[in-house]
């Protein structure tokens, strides 16, 4: 039976493919694949509405309005969230967290009230809705609920509930999937000052030595001896580079000077499935994205989370029960979507 499920997943894929591309403008699709010049900027003016210091001085919380002009297009006016960690501060730490019930899903706070020392945080990786009987998971073509609902190992990448790689304290709780779609992972390795983001293949293990890390994708902005440059793989098959939404992401800054690193997690506020170019002021895609993460937060290297109607971000205090941004729910109610994992600052 092998060689009938994968011409089923490829019939899927191609399915899938022809439906998505007929919903969308063909110059945009052009557009998507068509890498630009690493020396290519993009132009941004921003509105700073809120700054607020978390846990001290070590975690700062800002809500900006912004609009931009990318080669890809225009975007907004929108608001975006972003929490900026010191991580050469002894105060603070930063983990990957799970969901931890019956589904392995659950709203960020809920996630977060897991661990009384934990401030911030933002939504995690992908995965499979195990809570909804319809779901089609888009991003990993493919994977089953039967697949989801098995015990993770490593010996088969697309069982569990998260489609990418997730390690806490050396545990291993959901790996990078081989499934159609997720081929090229965006893997965020955290170690203090030493923390850093690796584009891997598909079913790829953990990074070696990586006792803390999280995967998801598409990566967005790199760095060479040049500088940074839009970083999303030209073969990355992942369906959200193209999809406008709501949308997460978390970046590194290298102080060249003094050494120091900073982690940004971002989230643009938005909704699920936006159309394309009638509205910019409802979303952003991961095109897109990777020129905001370069260009206006000047970000060494970033990578795109989950997103739509999964972008959440918790401040500790804040928000309605901590929840300060949150798509699926303008009014936050109940602490958003239930997912998987999250990326989160706690106070020792």
């Amino acid at each position: 039976m092998p060689a009938l499920r994968e011409l089923n997943l490829v019939s899927m894929w191609v399915l899938n493919l022809v439906v998505f591309l007929n919903c969308v403008d063909a110059e945009y699709v052009r557009q998507a694949f068509r890498v630009p010049p690493p020396n290519v900027s993009s132009t941004w003016h921003c509105v700073l509405l809120n700054e607020t210091q978390i846990a001290g001085i070590d975690v700062l919380w800002k809500r900006h309005n912004c609009s931009g002009s990318t080669p890809f297009g225009n975007n907004g006016p929108m608001i975006f969230n972003s929490l900026e960690v010191n991580l050469a501060s002894e105060k603070i730490y930063v983990t990957p967290m799970i969901a931890n019930n019956e589904y392995q899903l659950a709203p960020l706070n809920t996630i977060a009230a897991q661990d009384a020392r934990i401030v911030a945080g933002i939504n995690g990786g992908y995965f499979y809705r195990t809570d909804v009987s319809t779901f089609v998971d888009n991003v990993s073509w493919g994977k089953s609920k039967t697949e989801a609902l098995q015990p993770v190992n490593q010996k088969e990448p697309n069982d569990g509930v998260g489609d990418g790689l997730v390690v806490i304290n050396g545990s291993q709780f959901s790996s990078n999937c081989d499934c159609l779609g997720y081929n090229r992972p965006a893997t965020l390795v955290v170690n203090k000052t030493s923390s850093y983001i690796v584009v891997q293949s598909t079913a790829s293990p953990s990074p070696p030595g990586a006792m803390f890390s999280l995967a998801a994708g598409p990566n967005l902005v790199s760095h060479n001896a040049s500088g940074s440059f839009f970083g999303i793989p030209a073969d990355d098959e992942n369906s959200n580079v193209l999809e406008w939404s709501a949308n997460t992401a978390v970046g590194l800054t290298q102080d060249e000077t003094t050494g120091g690193l900073t982690m940004t997690m971002v989230t643009a506020d938005g909704y699920d499935g936006c159309p394309f170019y009638t509205d910019t002021t409802c979303g952003i895609n991961a095109l897109i994205l990777s020129y905001f993460m370069k260009d206006a937060l000047g970000v060494t290297s970033a990578m795109g989370m989950d997103q739509g109607g999964s972008t959440t971000m918790f401040v500790k205090g804040y928000g309605r029960d901590g929840i300060v941004s949150c798509s699926s729910d303008k009014e936050c109610s109940g602490g958003g979507r239930p997912i998987f994992s999250g990326l989160m600052v706690g106070v020792y």
